[in-house]
């Protein structure tokens, strides 16, 4: 059933209660004006692989009917509805997501949503300016050059292992008396920036975006456990890779992330980056009745 409860309102409902004492009859009429539902609040995205979550907070009114989802290509005109949530039952966070599978790698889309209640009525869209980037993702195996140069490389556009000296080699790892490197670039022409953004998880959950400065100057980085790293290639993309091990044979297993927008430094989930929670007022939605 569409809720487990339902409160059965009406644009306006007249309560006669009527009594009477000594002097004359009196009627007290109450009048209850059923106004529309509360735009909902907290809205924001989660970069997929052609794909983007958009996640709110729930349920400000009590008659909350279903929840609908807007996407648009640009940020105040033009929303469109591609997706309903049923509000029940309600999650033990009482955070809804809906995930868009439509949402083509390199393309932004700009989200909202509305609330709906068992009256018709439908709330304002979101005031958030939530915008998202979709990119392909990915894990790779990565060997040091000294034990298999034709597996060292990585080029990001193809998603394949290249030799370290290939051109098309956007970075490559090698290893120095057993400290691993991750190197912008082949191994002849550093063409690229690198630099160590400290933990993925603290990068993934709070920042999510490529930084603008702080590259290293020697074009390489030591590869540690559990960190990011982020990459601006020589064709201007951002890319991230982050360390899930380091292994005995020689390699180390990353994790990848690859923006495909030209100079867009979105890259990672970050539910929480200041970047999707600036508001922005009056977006225009295209009629669905």
């Amino acid at each position: 059933m569409k809720k487990l409860f339902t409160l059965l309102l009406v644009a306006l409902t007249v309560f006669a209660i009527s009594g009477c004492d000594d002097d004359d009859d009196k009627v007290i009429s109450y009048y209850y004006l059923d106004v529309e539902p509360t735009a909902p609040q907290g809205v924001t995205s989660i970069t997929g692989d052609n794909s983007v979550t958009v996640v709110w907070d729930g349920l400000y009114d009590v008659d909350v009917y279903e929840y609908v989802v807007y996407r648009s290509d640009e940020p105040i005109e033009n929303y469109s509805p591609i997706g309903y949530v049923d509000p029940y039952p309600r999650p033990s966070n009482n955070v809804y997501s809906f995930t868009d599978n439509t949402a083509d790698n390199g393309y932004t889309f700009y989200y909202a949503v509305a609330a709906v209640d068992s009256a018709g009525q439908s709330s304002e869209l979101s005031w958030e300016n939530v915008f998202d980037t979709p990119r392909p993702d990915g894990e790779v195996v990565l060997y040091a050059n000294a034990v298999a140069p034709n597996l060292s490389g990585f080029e990001f556009v193809t998603h394949e292992r290249v030799p370290d000296t290939s051109y098309y080699a956007d970075v490559y790892v090698d290893s120095i008396g057993g400290v691993f490197y991750l190197n912008a670039g082949n191994l002849d022409y550093i063409y690229g920036w690198i630099q160590d953004v400290g933990s993925a998880y603290y990068f993934n959950n709070f920042i999510g975006y490529a930084p603008t400065d702080g590259w290293s100057d020697l074009g390489y980085v030591e590869l540690i456990e559990g960190h990011s790293y982020v990459v601006y290639t020589y064709d201007y993309h951002y890319a991230l890779m982050t360390v899930v091990s380091i292994n005995a044979s020689g390699s180390v297993t990353f994790e990848w992330a690859y923006q495909t927008q030209e100079d867009n430094p979105e890259l990672s989930p970050g539910p929480d980056d200041g970047n999707s929670r600036i508001a922005r007022a009056s977006k225009k939605a295209v009629s669905f009745d």
